[in-house]
């Protein structure tokens, strides 16, 4: 990753010249407006913004207002702040500018910002109530509904005399059309909800240590099909029954015990499939079908017999979800729309979507629309006409047109354009000021890219495997170095302080790569002093010391992480960010960092996996005491989850942040905290 100074002293200095009208005689010249921020295009979660900007030639200006919002000043106007209220969806912000009469000047500004709900984590399913998109959002207690009118959240309440536990991890549910009920299965329960009120009861228990993989309402024969597990007592066996949608009983179907391996066997041809998706046929028979990532079979619910399913001529690798059609079958794969025909078995290729990550458990077929309804990880829902073959965005929460980011995994600004690396799409995306993204560089040798820096010039892309790649600035590919076994477990890239050699973050080691030569470990397990590196996940090298800072994540049992010191001459690693030194806010899962050399301050971005818990911290590095930027308790609007890169804006000394799972880059605030997605 690439990081630049921040630009806190040079706002200070135009401020100062600002407030004292510059030099010369004659008329005050005329005021102008920079909005520090929201940037000119983004999107929050939040009611509210604060608006936040700097005024050239503030001498005449007796007054701001923000769409009509007085905002203050501590410095006769040449910086202002005002707390503006949003409306769903559109808000235009209008910055005006008054002098002492209250006659308004020129030199005001605009921004534009989107407002709707955010699914700040992994989607782990939704279903369509007529033109909406709706999931079960646990974290909150709250069902999140979106639309083309915006977005609306419901919350989560229990019925009269219903003292279940309430929903704790839902899982793919399902919807009962002309009863406003969803049926979400949680664990080894299934609750329904109506998707009006919000008012939840339980339909369903299973046995004690099962659970519930998925559920599927057939809406012709008003069965709740429920593929469970049995759980410790019986072995672990898969088990389908027929529950009561109205009343909750249960009817078992079949049961199986799941081959232990899976790859033993010709993909898909196998009787004792370890499913985990069912989907109800819609022509009113007793068969479903039973898919797991690599294969499917066919079960009849009133005999038990299961018949395995051909995979051949399946070309999405794993398969996402599945979705009834009447007599067809559509397999969704990460970028691929295939149907399924039970009487031929054989497979026709609809769309290769290149880049797209539609989501397990997603998809589902609208009898009302006759299409369709997919969801991509980035939160976006769309439309496929199987007519005219076309996928169309009809709702989400994205932010900007474009390519979107799977696996977001670093970001950097090179020759003036912004740049972020997609692990899964094997590509490296550009994105605008109105969020807009384009394909870099693609496919060729990248395999994977982690990690971004420049040198001499020329973008250096480290991958997965090893390897390293040069692009120029036309997207053109070299391949530098072939997967290195020195480079295994490659998580970050910086080009050293020579100006030649290249810094790389491994999960537990630091090497130097020269540009000719044999990869030198700097420090690691048989290098250097000191407590070690668990879960490296982000550096940054001092300009004018050999010094790496490193966040680390720390072991799955850790409490904390660290962010560590390593000296490139000897390898010795110390902590900087331990409770025990310095004082303030403990930094819980450091995941990104960035340096501010001119004030020995590094700013860390860190959060566990969750509904959207990241922080961003500052971390004063002669005091090493800690302070908190942004989190859930200062600024507003939507976070990430993990973050997978910290950068510092010098245009504007804000933070950019990458949300590895949410394929986001969120803009934070420097003074406020707030927060807002400028791509997505």
């Amino acid at each position: 990753m690439k990081t630049s100074l921040s630009t806190f002293s040079l706002l200070t200095s135009i401020a100062c010249l600002a407030a004292c009208g510059g030099g010369g005689g004659g008329a005050p010249k005329m005021p102008s407006t920079s909005l520090l921020f929201p940037p000119p295009f983004s999107a929050t979660d939040d009611d509210s913004i604060s608006v936040r900007g700097v005024i050239k030639n503030p001498r005449r200006v007796a007054s701001v207002r923000v769409n009509g919002r007085d905002a203050v000043s501590p410095d006769s106007w040449a910086t202002f702040t005002a707390e503006v209220p949003l409306n769903l969806a559109d808000n235009d912000l209008e910055v005006e500018l008054y002098d002492a009469a209250g006659n308004r000047l020129p030199g005001g500004e605009t921004a534009h910002v989107w407002r709707t709900e955010f699914w700040h984590g992994a989607i782990r399913g939704v279903v369509n109530s007529g033109d909406e998109l709706v999931y079960v959002d646990a974290d909150r207690g709250s069902l999140i509904a979106q639309g083309p009118q915006g977005t609306r959240e419901t919350p989560i309440v229990s019925a009269m005399l219903e003292f279940s536990p309430g929903v704790k991890n839902p899982g793919v549910p399902a919807i009962m059309r002309g009863f406003d009920t969803l049926l979400v299965p949680d664990g080894n329960r299934i609750h329904k909800i109506n998707a009006i009120s919000g008012v939840r009861t339980q339909l369903y228990e299973g046995s004690a240590g099962g659970w519930i993989y998925d559920i599927d309402y057939n809406q012709t024969t008003g069965d709740l099909i429920v593929l469970e597990n049995t759980g410790l007592i019986g072995g672990f066996q898969r088990r389908l029954k027929r529950v009561d949608p109205i009343t909750g009983a249960a009817q078992h179907a079949v049961s199986w015990a799941p081959s232990p391996d899976q790859s033993a066997a010709p993909t898909g041809l196998m009787i004792d499939l370890a499913a985990t998706r069912v989907v109800a046929y819609l022509d009113g028979g007793p068969n479903c079908i039973l898919a797991s990532d690599r294969g499917m079979m066919l079960c009849n619910l009133d005999d038990g017999a299961r018949v395995p399913v051909s995979m051949e001529g399946f070309p999405g690798g794993e398969i996402r979800d599945v979705m009834a059609r009447e007599f067809k079958l559509y397999v969704m794969g990460a970028q691929d729309i295939t149907e399924w025909s039970p009487f031929t078995g054989a497979f026709v290729h609809h769309r290769n979507e290149p880049g797209a990550d539609f989501v397990r458990g997603a998809g589902e077929w609208d009898p009302v629309t006759h299409k369709l309804r997919l969801v991509d990880s980035s939160g976006i829902g769309y439309d496929f006409d199987l007519l005219d073959n076309e996928l169309t965005i009809t709702m989400g929460e994205g932010v900007g047109l474009g390519a979107a980011a799977g696996d977001l995994s670093d970001a950097m600004v090179y020759q003036g354009r912004r740049l972020m690396a997609d692990r899964r799409g094997d590509r490296i995306l550009s994105f605008d000021e109105a969020g807009e993204r384009a394909i870099f560089a693609d496919g060729g040798w990248l395999d994977g890219p982690v990690a971004l820096t420049e040198r001499n010039g020329d973008m250096v892309v480290g991958c997965a495997d090893g390897s390293l790649v040069r692009i120029d600035a036309d997207g053109h590919q070299t391949l530098l170095r072939g997967s290195d076994p020195n480079l295994d477990g490659l998580r970050d890239l910086e080009t050293a302080n020579d100006g030649e050699s290249l810094i790389a973050l491994c999960h537990n080691r630091i090497v130097r790569v020269p540009q000719q030569g044999a990869v030198e470990q700097l420090s690691g397990p048989q290098v250097g002093a000191g407590d070690p590196l668990i879960q490296a996940r982000e550096l940054v090298l001092h300009p004018d010391l050999e010094i790496a800072y490193v966040a680390c994540s720390g072991s799955i049992n850790a409490a904390a992480g660290n962010v560590m010191g390593v000296m490139l001459e000897g390898g010795l690693r110390f902590p900087v960010a331990d409770e025990n030194l310095g004082a303030g806010a403990a930094i819980s899962r450091p995941a990104a960092i960035a340096l501010d050399a001119e004030s020995s301050t590094l700013f860390v971005a860190a959060g566990p996996e969750g509904a959207g818990r990241m922080s961003l911290y500052s971390l004063h590095l002669p005091s090493l005491n800690r302070t908190i930027v942004s989190d859930a308790s200062t600024g507003g609007g939507p976070m990430a989850d993990v973050p997978s890169d910290l950068v510092i804006d010098e245009a504007t000394g804000n933070f950019l942040i990458a949300g590895q799972a949410q394929g986001a880059i969120i803009e934070v605030d420097a003074v406020t905290g707030s927060r807002v997605v400028i791509t997505r």
